[in-house]
Protein backbone atom coordinates (compact mmCIF):
# COMPACT_ATOMS: atom_id res chain seq x y z
CA UNK A 1 0.00 0.00 0.00
CA UNK A 2 1.16 3.49 -0.82
CA UNK A 3 1.86 5.62 2.27
CA UNK A 4 2.51 9.32 2.76
CA UNK A 5 4.08 10.20 6.11
CA UNK A 6 2.78 6.92 7.54
CA UNK A 7 -0.78 7.27 6.20
CA UNK A 8 -2.26 4.81 3.70
CA UNK A 9 -3.49 6.75 0.65
CA UNK A 10 -7.09 5.67 0.03
CA UNK A 11 -7.44 7.77 -3.11
CA UNK A 12 -5.56 5.01 -4.90
CA UNK A 13 -8.58 2.72 -4.39
CA UNK A 14 -11.35 5.17 -5.35
CA UNK A 15 -11.71 6.40 -8.90
CA UNK A 16 -12.17 10.17 -9.26
CA UNK A 17 -15.47 9.69 -11.08
CA UNK A 18 -16.81 7.51 -8.26
CA UNK A 19 -16.05 10.17 -5.66
CA UNK A 20 -18.08 12.67 -7.64
CA UNK A 21 -21.18 10.49 -7.88
CA UNK A 22 -24.32 11.31 -5.93
CA UNK A 23 -24.26 7.81 -4.45
CA UNK A 24 -20.83 8.37 -2.89
CA UNK A 25 -21.69 11.82 -1.62
CA UNK A 26 -25.03 10.92 -0.06
CA UNK A 27 -24.80 7.27 0.99
CA UNK A 28 -22.72 5.50 3.63
CA UNK A 29 -19.80 6.22 1.32
CA UNK A 30 -20.04 9.94 1.88
CA UNK A 31 -20.68 12.61 4.45
CA UNK A 32 -22.99 11.23 7.11
CA UNK A 33 -24.17 13.58 9.85
CA UNK A 34 -21.25 15.87 9.12
CA UNK A 35 -18.67 13.10 9.52
CA UNK A 36 -16.80 11.65 6.59
CA UNK A 37 -17.02 7.86 6.91
CA UNK A 38 -17.34 5.06 4.39
CA UNK A 39 -16.62 1.40 3.67
CA UNK A 40 -14.09 0.62 0.98
CA UNK A 41 -12.60 -2.48 -0.60
CA UNK A 42 -8.82 -2.34 -0.88
CA UNK A 43 -6.17 -4.80 -2.05
CA UNK A 44 -6.73 -8.53 -1.58
CA UNK A 45 -10.51 -7.87 -1.39
CA UNK A 46 -10.24 -6.61 2.18
CA UNK A 47 -13.01 -4.34 3.47
CA UNK A 48 -12.04 -1.34 5.58
CA UNK A 49 -14.01 1.43 7.25
CA UNK A 50 -12.65 4.99 7.07
CA UNK A 51 -13.51 7.61 9.67
CA UNK A 52 -12.22 10.92 10.98
CA UNK A 53 -10.73 11.11 14.47
CA UNK A 54 -10.39 14.81 15.17
CA UNK A 55 -6.60 14.61 15.06
CA UNK A 56 -6.45 11.66 17.49
CA UNK A 57 -6.08 8.90 14.91
CA UNK A 58 -2.83 7.59 16.41
CA UNK A 59 -4.75 6.89 19.65
CA UNK A 60 -6.51 4.04 17.85
CA UNK A 61 -3.21 2.41 16.97
CA UNK A 62 -1.73 2.80 20.46
CA UNK A 63 -4.88 1.30 21.99
CA UNK A 64 -4.77 -1.64 19.57
CA UNK A 65 -1.14 -2.38 20.38
CA UNK A 66 -1.80 -2.21 24.14
CA UNK A 67 -4.70 -4.64 23.76
CA UNK A 68 -2.58 -6.94 21.57
CA UNK A 69 0.12 -7.04 24.26
CA UNK A 70 -2.55 -7.91 26.84
CA UNK A 71 -3.97 -10.64 24.58
CA UNK A 72 -7.34 -8.90 24.20
CA UNK A 73 -9.00 -9.00 20.73
CA UNK A 74 -9.20 -5.64 18.99
CA UNK A 75 -10.16 -4.48 15.51
CA UNK A 76 -7.10 -3.81 13.36
CA UNK A 77 -6.46 -0.12 12.62
CA UNK A 78 -4.19 1.85 10.34
CA UNK A 79 -3.61 5.50 9.58
CA UNK A 80 -5.30 6.60 6.36
CA UNK A 81 -5.54 9.61 4.10
CA UNK A 82 -8.47 10.42 1.82
CA UNK A 83 -8.48 13.47 -0.41
CA UNK A 84 -5.90 15.06 1.89
CA UNK A 85 -8.01 14.37 5.01
CA UNK A 86 -6.42 12.38 7.85
CA UNK A 87 -8.28 9.56 9.58
CA UNK A 88 -8.06 5.84 10.26
CA UNK A 89 -9.24 2.66 8.61
CA UNK A 90 -10.42 -0.36 10.57
CA UNK A 91 -10.47 -3.78 8.95
CA UNK A 92 -13.74 -5.70 8.95
CA UNK A 93 -13.44 -8.42 11.60
CA UNK A 94 -16.92 -9.86 11.21
CA UNK A 95 -17.19 -13.51 10.28
CA UNK A 96 -19.83 -15.42 8.36
CA UNK A 97 -22.27 -17.51 10.37
CA UNK A 98 -21.74 -15.23 13.39
CA UNK A 99 -24.45 -12.93 14.70
CA UNK A 100 -23.44 -9.51 16.04
CA UNK A 101 -25.67 -7.63 18.48
CA UNK A 102 -24.94 -4.07 19.58
CA UNK A 103 -25.05 -3.29 23.28
CA UNK A 104 -27.57 -0.59 22.40
CA UNK A 105 -29.94 -3.17 20.91
CA UNK A 106 -29.77 -5.34 24.03
CA UNK A 107 -30.30 -2.40 26.38
CA UNK A 108 -33.15 -0.89 24.38
CA UNK A 109 -34.89 -4.27 24.26
CA UNK A 110 -34.75 -4.38 28.07
CA UNK A 111 -35.77 -0.73 28.48
CA UNK A 112 -38.78 -1.25 26.19
CA UNK A 113 -39.81 -4.23 28.34
CA UNK A 114 -39.57 -2.10 31.51
CA UNK A 115 -41.60 0.68 29.96
CA UNK A 116 -44.28 -1.67 28.60
CA UNK A 117 -44.73 -3.21 32.05
CA UNK A 118 -44.64 0.07 34.03
CA UNK A 119 -41.41 -0.93 35.77
CA UNK A 120 -39.26 1.92 34.56
CA UNK A 121 -39.97 4.55 37.22
CA UNK A 122 -39.14 2.35 40.20
CA UNK A 123 -35.98 0.78 38.83
CA UNK A 124 -34.48 3.56 36.73
CA UNK A 125 -35.76 6.92 37.93
CA UNK A 126 -33.41 9.09 35.85
CA UNK A 127 -31.73 6.69 33.46
CA UNK A 128 -34.18 6.65 30.56
CA UNK A 129 -33.71 10.21 29.31
CA UNK A 130 -29.98 9.75 28.84
CA UNK A 131 -30.30 6.34 27.25
CA UNK A 132 -33.05 7.22 24.81
CA UNK A 133 -30.84 9.98 23.39
CA UNK A 134 -29.11 7.96 20.68
CA UNK A 135 -25.86 9.86 21.17
CA UNK A 136 -25.73 9.16 24.92
CA UNK A 137 -26.49 5.45 25.01
CA UNK A 138 -24.61 4.70 28.22
CA UNK A 139 -25.62 2.52 31.12
CA UNK A 140 -24.48 1.10 34.42
CA UNK A 141 -22.91 -2.34 34.69
CA UNK A 142 -25.67 -3.66 36.94
CA UNK A 143 -28.28 -2.64 34.37
CA UNK A 144 -26.25 -4.22 31.57
CA UNK A 145 -26.33 -7.46 33.60
CA UNK A 146 -30.13 -7.25 33.87
CA UNK A 147 -30.47 -6.43 30.16
CA UNK A 148 -28.28 -9.35 29.13
CA UNK A 149 -30.20 -11.70 31.41
CA UNK A 150 -33.47 -10.52 29.90
CA UNK A 151 -32.07 -11.05 26.39
CA UNK A 152 -30.94 -14.64 27.16
CA UNK A 153 -33.78 -15.49 29.55
CA UNK A 154 -35.00 -18.43 27.44
CA UNK A 155 -31.62 -20.16 27.34
CA UNK A 156 -31.10 -23.00 29.79
CA UNK A 157 -27.61 -21.72 30.56
CA UNK A 158 -28.60 -18.04 30.68
CA UNK A 159 -26.77 -17.39 33.95
CA UNK A 160 -23.49 -18.86 32.64
CA UNK A 161 -23.77 -16.84 29.39
CA UNK A 162 -24.40 -13.58 31.22
CA UNK A 163 -21.70 -14.21 33.81
CA UNK A 164 -19.10 -14.79 31.08
CA UNK A 165 -20.16 -11.69 29.13
CA UNK A 166 -20.11 -9.55 32.27
CA UNK A 167 -16.62 -10.77 33.16
CA UNK A 168 -15.49 -9.64 29.70
CA UNK A 169 -17.31 -6.31 30.06
CA UNK A 170 -15.73 -5.72 33.48
CA UNK A 171 -12.29 -6.16 31.92
CA UNK A 172 -13.31 -3.65 29.25
CA UNK A 173 -14.54 -1.33 31.98
CA UNK A 174 -11.24 -1.67 33.85
CA UNK A 175 -9.29 -0.78 30.71
CA UNK A 176 -11.54 2.26 30.21
CA UNK A 177 -10.61 3.50 33.68
CA UNK A 178 -6.90 2.77 33.39
CA UNK A 179 -6.50 4.22 29.88
CA UNK A 180 -9.12 6.98 30.22
CA UNK A 181 -11.56 5.96 27.50
CA UNK A 182 -14.59 8.21 27.91
CA UNK A 183 -16.49 6.99 24.85
CA UNK A 184 -17.47 3.41 25.70
CA UNK A 185 -21.18 3.81 25.06
CA UNK A 186 -23.64 1.11 24.05
CA UNK A 187 -22.90 1.54 20.33
CA UNK A 188 -19.23 0.81 20.96
CA UNK A 189 -19.50 -2.74 22.28
CA UNK A 190 -21.32 -5.72 20.88
CA UNK A 191 -21.94 -9.40 21.45
CA UNK A 192 -20.89 -12.16 19.02
CA UNK A 193 -23.04 -15.26 18.82
CA UNK A 194 -21.69 -18.28 16.94
CA UNK A 195 -22.36 -22.00 17.13
CA UNK A 196 -19.30 -22.42 19.36
CA UNK A 197 -19.67 -19.55 21.83
CA UNK A 198 -21.17 -16.23 22.87
CA UNK A 199 -18.65 -13.55 23.67
CA UNK A 200 -17.78 -9.88 23.50
CA UNK A 201 -16.62 -8.77 20.05
CA UNK A 202 -13.13 -7.36 19.48
CA UNK A 203 -12.73 -3.85 20.90
CA UNK A 204 -13.28 -0.99 18.45
CA UNK A 205 -13.57 2.81 18.35
CA UNK A 206 -10.78 3.65 20.82
CA UNK A 207 -10.07 7.15 19.51
CA UNK A 208 -10.87 8.75 22.84
CA UNK A 209 -8.39 6.84 24.96
CA UNK A 210 -6.21 9.16 27.07
CA UNK A 211 -9.00 11.68 27.55
CA UNK A 212 -9.46 13.73 30.71
CA UNK A 213 -13.26 14.09 30.58
CA UNK A 214 -15.74 11.95 32.48
CA UNK A 215 -15.99 8.21 31.91
CA UNK A 216 -19.49 7.53 30.61
CA UNK A 217 -20.02 3.82 31.23
CA UNK A 218 -21.31 4.32 34.75
CA UNK A 219 -21.57 2.21 37.88
CA UNK A 220 -23.59 4.74 39.86
CA UNK A 221 -26.67 6.91 39.43
CA UNK A 222 -24.48 10.04 39.31
CA UNK A 223 -24.29 11.77 35.94
CA UNK A 224 -21.50 14.22 36.70
CA UNK A 225 -18.82 12.03 38.23
CA UNK A 226 -15.20 12.71 37.39
CA UNK A 227 -13.13 9.70 36.39
CA UNK A 228 -11.61 9.68 39.88
CA UNK A 229 -15.04 9.79 41.58
CA UNK A 230 -16.36 7.09 39.29
CA UNK A 231 -13.41 4.80 40.02
CA UNK A 232 -13.76 5.37 43.78
CA UNK A 233 -17.45 4.43 43.60
CA UNK A 234 -16.65 1.45 41.37
CA UNK A 235 -14.10 0.19 43.89
CA UNK A 236 -16.48 0.73 46.77
CA UNK A 237 -19.22 -1.32 45.12
CA UNK A 238 -16.99 -4.06 43.71
CA UNK A 239 -16.26 -7.45 45.24
CA UNK A 240 -12.76 -8.23 46.51
CA UNK A 241 -12.30 -10.51 43.51
CA UNK A 242 -13.07 -7.70 41.04
CA UNK A 243 -10.83 -5.26 42.89
CA UNK A 244 -7.92 -7.70 42.81
CA UNK A 245 -8.48 -8.26 39.09
CA UNK A 246 -8.45 -4.52 38.53
CA UNK A 247 -5.19 -4.14 40.48
CA UNK A 248 -3.62 -7.02 38.54
CA UNK A 249 -4.52 -5.42 35.21
CA UNK A 250 -3.45 -1.98 36.44
CA UNK A 251 -0.01 -3.33 37.36
CA UNK A 252 0.37 -4.82 33.88
CA UNK A 253 -0.42 -1.55 32.09
CA UNK A 254 2.57 0.53 33.14
CA UNK A 255 4.69 3.15 31.40
CA UNK A 256 6.95 0.52 29.84
CA UNK A 257 3.97 -1.24 28.23
CA UNK A 258 2.65 2.09 26.91
CA UNK A 259 6.05 2.95 25.47
CA UNK A 260 6.30 -0.47 23.84
CA UNK A 261 2.83 -0.06 22.30
CA UNK A 262 3.77 3.34 20.86
CA UNK A 263 6.95 1.92 19.34
CA UNK A 264 5.02 -0.96 17.75
CA UNK A 265 2.45 1.42 16.24
CA UNK A 266 5.22 3.63 14.88
CA UNK A 267 7.15 0.69 13.42
CA UNK A 268 4.25 -0.79 11.46
CA UNK A 269 3.21 2.55 9.92
CA UNK A 270 6.56 4.36 9.61
CA UNK A 271 4.79 7.28 11.27
CA UNK A 272 6.54 9.45 13.82
CA UNK A 273 4.17 11.47 16.04
CA UNK A 274 5.46 14.80 17.27
CA UNK A 275 7.13 14.98 20.68
CA UNK A 276 4.40 17.15 22.20
CA UNK A 277 1.79 14.49 21.43
CA UNK A 278 3.87 11.76 23.08
CA UNK A 279 4.57 13.96 26.11
CA UNK A 280 0.85 14.70 26.45
CA UNK A 281 -0.08 11.00 26.30
CA UNK A 282 2.48 10.08 28.98
CA UNK A 283 1.53 13.07 31.18
CA UNK A 284 -2.16 12.09 31.14
CA UNK A 285 -1.32 8.41 31.63
CA UNK A 286 1.06 9.04 34.56
CA UNK A 287 -1.28 11.48 36.30
CA UNK A 288 -4.10 8.96 36.09
CA UNK A 289 -1.81 6.22 37.47
CA UNK A 290 -1.01 8.40 40.49
CA UNK A 291 -4.70 8.94 41.20
CA UNK A 292 -5.49 5.26 40.76
CA UNK A 293 -2.61 4.28 43.08
CA UNK A 294 -4.01 6.58 45.78
CA UNK A 295 -7.44 5.02 45.41
CA UNK A 296 -5.97 1.50 45.55
CA UNK A 297 -4.00 2.36 48.69
CA UNK A 298 -7.14 3.68 50.37
CA UNK A 299 -9.06 0.56 49.40
CA UNK A 300 -6.29 -1.69 50.72
CA UNK A 301 -6.29 0.22 54.02
CA UNK A 302 -10.05 -0.19 54.43
CA UNK A 303 -10.32 -3.77 53.17
CA UNK A 304 -8.28 -6.89 53.77
CA UNK A 305 -8.34 -8.00 50.16
CA UNK A 306 -8.23 -11.72 49.52
CA UNK A 307 -8.81 -12.70 53.15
Amino acid sequence: MNRVNGYVVLDDYIAEEERETEEFQSSSKGVKEGKLRFWLEIENNKSVFFKLCGGNEFNELIAEEILNILGIPCAHYDLALFNGIKGVISYDYKEKDTKYIKGYTILKEYYDYLEANDKFEDLLPDEKIDFMDDEDAYSRLDIIWDALYYHYRDRENAYEIVKKLMQELVIKRNIDLILLNNDDHAHNWEIMESVKEISLSPYFDNTRFFETDDILLQTTYGKDNTIKEDLEEYMRLSSDENILEFIHLFNKIDGALLGNAIKKAMARTNYKPNEEYIKRIFAIFNQNRKEILNIIENIEENKKLGD
